[in-house]
């Protein structure tokens, strides 16, 4: 089953500053992502990590490859987001903190559902995801698949190498934010 959507009510998403104190942006952006995480059973800690290090916070950040907002959705993404979430999920301005928190929440829990458990070794599966969230599921995917050739269960830094180099350094990079938003 899809995480579902909550609407996003008619409480104006709060102004994070774009310029200025990172602690400022973080102090705005926190009760978006405790709403969003709550909803669809992700950790705040890591979804305010991917944040920090997709975006530094900036809502209007956009990536030399054209990933947009605080988690850099990629336009492509949002129209996969959009086809495929629920009633109540929905990101028609990837700029809107509310709405790429919203998009950006939803599709990390989707792609953590795509992370075959039983492939993986237990603990992993967040290392998995956060690599699926940056280079892709389906290359994800494919390297366990190749990986495991009939073995039992795979660890990341089994699958890390057949992965993109800026995936094997993103997944760390992550994992190594989570303790300052616990």
């Amino acid at each position: 089953m899809l995480p579902t959507g909550i609407p996003t009510g008619t409480t104006p998403a709060p102004t994070i500053p774009v310029t200025g104190d990172q602690a400022a942006r973080e102090a705005a952006v926190r009760p978006i992502v405790q709403r969003e995480a709550a909803a669809r059973g992700l950790p705040v800690d890591l979804v305010m990590a991917v944040i920090a290090q997709e975006s530094a916070f900036d809502p209007k950040a956009v990536s030399p490859t054209g990933a947009q907002g605080l988690m850099q959705l990629m336009p492509g993404t949002v129209a996969d987001i959009n086809l495929r979430a629920p009633n109540g999920v929905h990101v028609g301005d990837p700029f809107d903190p509310a709405q790429n928190v919203l998009g950006g929440a939803w599709y990390l829990a989707w792609v953590h559902q795509q992370v075959p458990l039983a492939s993986v070794a237990a603990g992993d599966d967040w290392k998995f995801a956060l690599g699926g969230y940056n280079g892709g599921i389906g290359r994800v995917q494919g390297a366990i698949t190749q990986t495991r050739q009939g073995a039992g269960r795979v660890t990341w830094d089994d699958v890390a190498p057949l992965l993109p180099a800026e995936t094997q350094r993103y997944v760390p990079q992550v994992l190594a934010r989570r303790s300052r938003y616990l």
